[in-house]
């Protein structure tokens, strides 16, 4: 229902995933109004995706959505530090631009984080995650668990390095980050605020001649 309806509408509608059940989206009226998007991590991590789509079958859909004329997007949300990541993401970029490239619309970028007391719960229940043996600090901004702040600016500019190496002009945006982060990741420029007018401004404009994005 929300595809057509947003056919001919001055907005964007983005519908995110990890699944690869896009059959029924193949044959609508979208009008390029709906970008699907997927979150995506490298296969290591599929254990702790429990009844998701393997990566592999996720970018598959996104190539069968991206032959149906769709704009798609991604997300790289949450990065896991750990032995060996450079490798693995940098394959993944790799792999997503071997599948996907001129319907790519944006992609996010976005750090492990969780709620202090939520590590305690998950290791309970989920003793055989990895996702917690990287180091992790109290962000006194938001209560939050992350990585400490200089790792995560090198995380960002290494995954910004290799998307660039196939995209130059798609918008990369940093998900639950601060302003600090922001500008030491894309060499000074300033975040103001709206994600969304900033993601447009790489989208195509809308039929009344604004420009908008609508996160679903």
């Amino acid at each position: 229902m929300l595809v057509p309806f947003f056919k001919d509408k001055p907005a964007l509608l983005e519908l995110k995933t990890k699944s690869d059940c896009v059959e029924n989206l193949l044959n609508l009226d979208h009008g390029g109004r709906t970008v699907i998007a997927w979150s995506i991590n490298p296969s290591r991590f599929e254990r702790e995706e429990k009844l998701a789509a393997p990566v592999a079958e996720r970018l598959q859909a996104a190539a069968a959505c991206e032959g149906s004329g769709y704009p798609t997007a991604f997300h790289f949300d949450p990065i896991i530090d750990g032995a060996g990541w450079e490798e693995i993401y940098e394959e993944l970029v790799g792999e997503l631009f071997s599948r996907v490239s001129k319907s790519v619309r944006w992609i996010s970028l976005g750090t492990l984080r969780f709620h202090r007391d939520l590590r305690q719960v998950a290791e309970f229940r989920h003793p055989e995650s990895e996702i917690f043996l990287g180091e992790q600090r109290l962000d006194p901004v938001d209560s939050k668990m992350r990585y400490q702040t200089g790792r995560r600016v090198q995380i960002y500019r290494k995954m910004l390095g290799w998307i660039r190496r196939y995209r130059q002009d798609v918008p990369v945006y940093l998900c639950m980050e601060s302003p600090d982060v922001w500008q030491a990741v894309f060499d000074g420029r300033a975040y103001r605020g709206r994600i969304d007018e900033w993601i447009a401004d790489g989208a195509e404009p809308a039929r009344n001649g604004r420009r908008a994005a609508l996160s679903a």
